[in-house]
């Protein structure tokens, strides 16, 4: 009977504890945007899942182009993604009359990212042939950019809202979102890729179209659901949202900038993995398309986390308390790692199976693709528990507005230790698409460690309080 005492008081304690009460609220707002994520990615799951049916040469176009229209679209969700940081500090200080201009002033750098990158989209065919591809993949890939590039302002201004709806804690609205994008990019695949009740079959460019037609449903959506719910009246996120602020676009874009430059980095770096795929040819580029959907499902469970991480150091940030700033840091960090070791277990025991799902094997080069994507699926899978320790320490430091000196290291880690790596995996060594995967992990090394102290060295006391001072 002591002994179950003492037990329930030490359960009491628990419960009690500031770690926990964080970690609770850091996984109450993470679930349903890690969810939303996961929900996000499944529609390009969906799109690869027709690739895949369409052929091995849809396939890799496919991933050509999904990887050159990803690298462009994450430079602006990066800078946009400065968004939640200004409107969770907002929402700490209590100062709801200045959500209206973070939304308008969102409004305004999301169409000035999205204008230029559609005109490069849109000349894709006066450069695409000059990346060193196959004729056919050009070809196929440069369908699905010139149709998805019309989605662009669209997403953009949909990571806008969603940016400012994660920094007051209203994550439901975006899971609900995702959930019926899913059925509505099923349903257009289907009769545009395939040519379905009287349209023309228009193959992988059916696919773009299908996600623009998404993207475009996605914001009006959010758009519709804000203006129709009176819950949001106080927040007043529409009011003076179409006067431009000078003083707020350039807190914004300032605190942005900085995290689009890192996203380049690591972004470009990317590419460069891509390209060398196929470079390797389309067999281990097709397989690395399969195995990026393992990657992306992990990844975007992740980035919910860092997603809540950012709102819960913001706000603690907003309200000045230096040891809730730490805590909420911290605990993200340490769900990120949680999550990320259990779905490399569950990849590492059923890496064929999840394969299978993509592409069942009807011929001795799918047989090939099926083997080599089993081997790259587990290897991304491991690089993910590094990735999500430096994607929720940074999202830690872009709580607390630290954006300019993790840009610097990231240049540096990518760039150094990445580049090198691959030389010395892929073409000294011989390890091919395997020595690829092994230099991404590499790539995040310095990041994976660094982020973290520089986040434990920012937020102590004495630190804390001459920025909020300041």
């Amino acid at each position: 009977m002591k002994i179950y005492s003492q037990h329930l008081d030490f359960l009491a304690k628990l419960l009690s504890s500031e770690i926990y009460q964080e970690a609770k609220s850091c996984i109450t707002l993470a679930i349903p945007l890690s969810l939303a994520q996961l929900i996000e990615v499944s529609l390009l799951t969906v799109d690869t899942w027709a690739m895949g049916k369409l052929g091995t040469e849809t396939l890799a176009g496919g991933a050509f182009g999904c990887v050159t229209f990803s690298f462009f679209f994450n430079i602006g969700i990066f800078i946009i993604s400065a968004v939640n940081t200004v409107a969770a500090i907002a929402f700490g200080k209590k100062q709801f009359s200045k959500l209206g201009p973070i939304v308008g002033q969102g409004f305004y750098l999301a169409l000035l990212i999205a204008l230029p990158m559609m005109a490069i989209l849109g000349a894709s065919s006066t450069w695409i042939a000059f990346l060193g591809q196959d004729d056919a993949i050009i070809l196929q890939g440069k369908s699905y950019l010139q149709a998805i590039l019309w989605g662009l302002p669209a997403l953009f201004g949909y990571e806008v809202l969603r940016n400012v709806l994660t920094a007051i804690n209203r994550p439901k609205v975006i899971t609900a979102i995702a959930i019926s994008s899913i059925f509505l990019n099923a349903g257009a695949n289907y009769i545009l890729a395939f040519g379905k009740f009287g349209f023309p079959a228009l193959g992988l460019a059916g696919i773009g179209w299908a996600t623009v037609i998404v993207l475009w449903f996605q914001i009006l959506f959010a758009l519709s659901f804000i203006c129709l719910n009176p819950d949001f009246k106080d927040y007043q996120l529409f009011r003076r949202c179409l006067q431009f602020n000078a003083s707020v676009f350039q807190e914004i874009f300032q605190l942005g900038l900085p995290i689009g430059i890192q996203y380049i980095s690591a972004g470009s770096f990317n590419i460069v993995l891509v390209y060398f795929f196929g470079y390797f040819g389309a067999v281990s580029l097709a397989a690395f398309q399969i195995a990026t959907q393992v990657g992306n499902i992990i990844r975007n469970i992740v980035l919910g986390v860092a997603q809540a991480t950012v709102a819960r150091v913001g706000k603690m940030y907003g309200e000045q308390s230096s040891q809730g700033v730490r805590r909420a840091g911290f605990v993200g960090i340490t769900l990120a790692i949680f999550t990320t070791i259990v779905t490399l277990v569950i990849v590492a025991g059923e890496s064929a199976p999840i394969v299978n799902a993509f592409l069942t094997p009807k011929n001795p080069t799918d047989v090939e693709v099926f083997q080599l994507a089993c081997i790259f699926s587990v290897i991304i899978a491991l690089h993910q528990v590094i990735n999500g320790v430096e994607t929720t320490a940074t999202a830690a430091l872009r709580g607390i507005k630290d954006t300019t000196i993790p840009m610097l290291i990231g240049l540096f880690s990518y760039w150094i230790f990445g580049i090198s790596s691959i030389y010395l995996l892929s073409f000294y060594w011989h390890l091919q698409g395997v020595g690829l995967l092994i230099s991404n992990s590499l790539s995040v090394l310095t990041t994976t460690i660094g982020f973290p102290l520089r986040f434990y060295f920012k937020t102590n006391e004495s630190a804390l309080e001459s920025k909020f001072r300041g």
